[in-house]
C-alpha cells in the first residue's frame, strides 16, 4: 500500500500564540520551528533526522543553527527509536498526524466500499433521510 501523503498540515493559532516555547523565541528561531514542522509532517512518519546538520539546513537557519537557535528548538522536539535510527519528533503534531493519517485511511476504506457497490450494482447505504422514514422525491410542488 502506498503512504498516505496529507499535503494540508493543520495549525491550532490559539496554540502557537499561547506556547511558552515558542513565545521565548526569537521570530527567526519560530520560522525556522515552523519549517522544521512542515519537514517532519511531510516525511512520511512526521519525524526529523536527530543530526544537527541536517537540522541547521532543514530549517534555513544554517551557521545560526549553532548559536543556541538549535538548542531552544529542540527542546520543542523529543527523541523516538525508528528501526535502527533515532529521529526526532513533535508530540502534538504526531499526535494530529496521526488523526489526520486514520481519518484518511477510514475515507479511503469507505470509498473502496463504495465503489464495489457500486459496481457490483447493489445500494450499500441509505441516505440519513432515507434512515428516518422521509422517502426522496424528485417531484416538485406547484
Amino acid at each position: 500500500m502506498a503512504k498516505l501523503r496529507d499535503p494540508s498540515m493543520p495549525t491550532y493559532v490559539a496554540d502557537w500564540l499561547s506556547s511558552q516555547s515558542v513565545s521565548v523565541m526569537t521570530l527567526e528561531q519560530q520560522g525556522a520551528f515552523f519549517r522544521l514542522l512542515c519537514h517532519a509532517w511531510l516525511s512520511g512518519d512526521c519525524t526529523l533526522p536527530d543530526n544537527d546538520a541536517a537540522l541547521a539546513a532543514l530549517s534555513g537557519l544554517g551557521e545560526k543553527w549553532s548559536d543556541g537557535s538549535g538548542e531552544i528548538i529542540r527542546r520543542c522536539f523529543i527523541k523516538k527509536r525508528v528501526g535502527n535510527q533515532t529521529k526526532l519528533v513533535n508530540k502534538k503534531q504526531a499526535s494530529v498526524w496521526k488523526e489526520r493519517r486514520s481519518f484518511a485511511e477510514r475515507g479511503r476504506e469507505g470509498g473502496l466500499k463504495s465503489g464495489v457497490a457500486r459496481r457490483s450494482g447493489t445500494k450499500q447505504t441509505r441516505s440519513k433521510r432515507e434512515a428516518n422514514g422521509q422517502a426522496k422525491s424528485n417531484s416538485t410542488s406547484t
